[in-house]
Order: C-alpha cells, then sequence, then structure tokens
C-alpha cells in the first residue's frame, strides 16, 4: 500500500511480504521454509 502526501510532500510505503518453499538462497539447501516479513518505507 502506498499512501501520497501522507508526511507533508513524502511518499509513504507499508508493505508485507510473505514465502513458503525451497530456500531461495542457494540450489543445494533443501529445507523448505516459510517466512513473513513487514516493512516500512519512506521516500525523500
Amino acid at each position: 500500500m502506498q499512501f501520497d502526501g501522507l508526511l507533508v510532500t513524502r511518499n509513504f510505503r507499508l508493505l508485507l511480504e510473505y514465502f513458503r518453499g525451497h530456500s531461495p538462497n542457494g540450489q543445494f539447501y533443501r529445507h523448505k521454509i516459510d517466512y513473513i516479513g513487514l516493512g516500512a518505507h519512506v521516500h525523500f
């Protein structure tokens, strides 16, 4: 979600990420992982 002009003339983004599957860190990792991430970004 992006909010334009919320902080004067700045853009604010709220991000939510979910991943479930094989580890993307290398081809030899056989373990399945799942995680949830949350991020907030302010663009100047």
